[in-house]
């Protein structure tokens, strides 16, 4: 039986098995997940043992790479991009091997941003109020940049909800979304079967009757993405879902690397995100409480290799984003001290 080790944070604990470590040690990486009103980044100290620490954000959407390693998060009506304050050898106060900083914000109104993607100093997201695929604009909320074929009016009322935009070789090429509908709120009514994956170079629907699908990522050839609804893992061969593993939660967040997938599961003490779903039934004929945290598998078996546990009052995981050659990331907060205090700059010895 592996050793767990824990950190304490201030409103939730994070547990990672031995397994989730070592890959992290492995593999030289670490990782950034967003989480309702915060982010959490889980790396390795310098004597290797497991590390949480958490930056306040609010209501954080998604998380993306952006362009010269930049950071972008999604958070309420903002983006944000996050800069390394840090050069190369250097550590933060703390002993990080990059220190992240709240840089320049981009205030995109009401849009519901979900799971941006960078295109060069730009950003596409899935606009969750608009149903549409928009990009930065210097004077409204957001430029439309892409909509369904089924939406007859661009409106902030949320009707067929897009859920994930996914990029093939740094281009924006599809969307997940739950439902068809052309109706205000009229998503809510499809969760279990409406969902679709939409090719938004051809319009061609790929996928259908999927179970509110999230995050898609295009990997070995193919669209992998999460079923939320089910909690499942899968990639989409020939129009069909092929799930490949499933965890005990609300499937949301992906990120591929060296072959593993890292699923974002989510679930709460009312258990009111995975009511009248599958997962939800799944879970309530056996008994099983929704677990929240990131699940390891191997994409080629679909066993299981690892996994984070996020206990307390830890709710909802967004978006998963796995930052390479990175032992150890530390976030300021937009908010906090470090951001509006400290003072960085650069000299020119031109002057």
């Amino acid at each position: 039986m592996s050793v767990i080790k824990t950190v304490q944070l201030l409103d939730f604990e994070a547990t990672a098995t031995d397994s989730f470590v070592d890959w992290l040690e492995r593999t030289n990486q670490s990782i950034v997940l967003s989480h309702t009103n915060k982010l959490l980044m889980c790396g390795r100290d310098v004597r290797g043992d497991f590390v949480a620490d958490q930056a306040p954000f609010d209501r954080v959407t998604g998380v993306c790479h952006g362009s010269r390693s930049s950071l972008l998060v999604a958070a309420g009506h903002e983006l944000w991009r996050l800069t390394d304050a840090l050069s190369p050898g250097d550590a933060s106060p703390t002993g990080a091997d990059r220190w992240l900083m709240c840089r320049t914000a981009r205030f995109v109104g009401g849009v519901r941003p979900a799971d941006p993607v960078a295109v060069d100093d730009d950003c596409w997201f899935a606009s969750v109020k608009l149903s549409a695929v928009c990009s930065l604009d210097d004077t409204y909320s957001a430029r439309v940049q892409w909509v369904p074929e089924f939406i007859t009016d661009v409106q902030p009322d949320m009707r067929c909800r897009l859920t994930g935009l996914g990029s093939r070789d740094g281009i924006p090429t599809v969307v997940t979304s739950v439902s068809k509908s052309d109706t205000a709120g009229g998503w809510a009514e499809h969760t279990v079967n409406g969902g679709v994956l939409i090719d938004i170079t051809t319009n061609e629907v790929l996928a259908s009757g999927l179970s509110m699908p999230h995050s898609p990522r295009w990997h070995n050839g193919a669209w992998w993405l999460l079923q939320a609804g089910t909690g499942e893992l899968g990639y989409i061969d020939d129009s069909r879902f092929i799930a490949v593993a499933r965890i005990d939660g609300f499937a949301r967040g992906l990120a591929i690397s060296d072959g593993v997938g890292l699923v974002g599961g989510s679930g709460s003490r009312w258990d009111e995100l995975i009511a009248g779903l599958p997962v939800g039934d799944r879970l309530a004929a056996t008994g099983k409480r929704p677990t929240s945290g990131i699940s390891m598998f191997d994409l080629t078996s679909g066993r299981g290799v690892g996994e984070l546990t996020l206990e307390g009052t830890a709710r909802e995981v967004a978006d998963v984003v796995v930052l390479a050659k990175t032992r150890r990331v530390e976030l300021s907060s937009p908010r906090g001290a470090v951001a509006q205090d400290w003072t960085t700059f650069r000299t020119d010895h031109e002057l």
